[in-house]
C-alpha cells in the first residue's frame, strides 16, 4: 500500500491502538466499531473524540441515542476525561437524540448539525449505535450509505458503533462492506477471567497490524491496547521467501546426499523419523554444520 503522511491520518490517541493502526486512520475514513454488549464500544468511541479535542487540536461530537448525556459524562469522569470542561471551550458538543431524527437531519440540505460543525471546526465525530438507521423505502445498505455520505459534507472523520452479535455465521454486515475501517472488539471468558480483543478487519488505503490485539479499560485512563508480538517483514526475509525450489540444500551426511540426488530441495519439509538413539539429533547437526560451513545461517528448535 501506499504510504500516507502524518497529515494524511488522524490519530485516535487511544494508548496502542495507533501502533495497531500503524499510525491512525487515514483520514475521513468512515470508521465502524463493532462487537456484542459491553465490549468497550462507546469508551473507544467517547476516547476518539476526546483525545482528538484535547490533545490534536481537532474538536469533536457525539451523537447519544439511548446513553444520556449525564450518564456519559459520569462515566468520563472516571476515566479523568473532563467532557463539560471541553463543551464550554465549544471543542466538544453532546447532542441526545433519536436515530429518526439524526438521520433526516444529516440529510438536509441545510443540516443544523452539519453547521454547527463547521462553526465550531469539528474534524471527529462519533455515533453511538448506527443500527436500526434504514427506512421503509430503502435497503439496509443502501440507507447506511445514504447515512455516512450525509456525514461526510463536512471534513469529518466518523467513528460509528454497531452492536453485531459475539458469534456469527461468518457473513459480512451492510455496514462493513461500505465503511473504510472496521475494528472488532470481543468480551471472551477465558481460564475463568474475562479477556478482551480487537482485530482490524480491514483499514481502506492505509496499512494495519492484522491478527487479535488484547486490550483493557483502565479506571483514571481508557483504553490501552497491546499490540500482538510479531516477527517484523525485513528485506532479508523477503529475499529469503524468494528461494529457488529446484536447487538443493546438502545435507552434511556424507553417502546422503547421493541417495538424496544432491540433498534437500530448497523450502521443502523433511521429516527423520526413528526410535530414540537411532541418531535424528546428529543428522540434523551435520546438516546446520553443512549450512554454517557455506556461510548460511540457520536455527535449530529443541523441544
Amino acid at each position: 500500500m501506499g504510504v500516507l503522511t502524518e497529515r494524511d491520518l488522524v490519530r485516535t490517541g487511544i494508548a496502542g491502538l495507533d501502533a495497531v493502526l500503524s499510525g491512525g486512520v487515514p483520514r475521513r475514513n468512515i470508521v465502524l466499531v463493532e462487537g456484542a454488549v459491553g465490549t468497550g464500544k462507546t469508551t473507544l468511541g467517547v476516547e476518539f473524540v476526546y483525545r482528538g479535542a484535547s490533545v490534536f487540536d481537532e474538536p469533536g461530537i457525539i451523537v447519544l441515542f439511548e446513553v444520556s448525556p449525564a450518564k456519559l459524562i459520569r462515566d468520563a469522569a472516571g476515566f479523568g476525561w473532563d467532557l463539560p470542561a471541553l463543551e464550554r471551550d465549544g471543542r466538544v458538543r453532546i447532542i441526545f437524540t433519536t436515530r429518526e431524527v439524526f438521520r433526516q437531519e444529516i440529510q438536509q440540505a441545510d443540516s443544523l448539525l452539519l453547521e454547527q460543525a463547521a462553526k465550531m471546526r469539528a474534524r471527529r465525530i462519533f455515533v453511538d449505535g448506527v443500527a436500526g438507521m434504514g427506512t421503509d423505502v430503502l435497503e439496509p445498505r443502501e440507507a447506511f450509505h445514504v447515512f455516512v455520505e450525509g456525514l461526510q459534507r463536512e471534513d469529518l472523520t466518523p467513528v460509528l458503533a454497531l452492536e453485531a452479535a459475539a458469534l456469527r455465521d461468518g457473513s459480512a454486515l451492510p455496514e462493513e462492506s461500505i465503511a473504510d475501517t472496521v475494528i472488532r472488539l470481543s468480551l471472551e471468558d477465558v481460564a475463568r477471567a474475562s479477556v478482551r480483543s480487537l482485530e482490524i478487519a480491514k483499514s481502506r488505503g492505509h496499512d494495519y497490524q492484522m491478527g487479535r490485539h488484547s486490550f483493557r479499560i483502565v479506571d483514571g485512563k481508557g483504553i490501552e491496547a497491546y499490540r500482538r508480538v510479531q516477527a517484523p517483514r525485513v528485506a532479508a526475509r523477503d529475499r529469503a521467501a524468494a528461494f529457488d525450489t529446484t536447487k538443493r540444500a546438502s545435507t552434511g551426511v556424507p553417502g546422503l546426499d547421493e541417495i538424496v540426488n544432491g540433498g534437500y530441495f530448497h523450502g521443502s519439509t523433511t521429516v527423520v523419523a526413528g526410535i530414540s538413539g537411532v541418531g535424528k539429533s546428529v543428522m540434523a547437526l551435520q546438516y546446520i554444520a553443512e549450512g554454517a560451513r557455506r556461510g548460511e545461517r540457520s536455527l535449530m528448535l529443541t523441544l
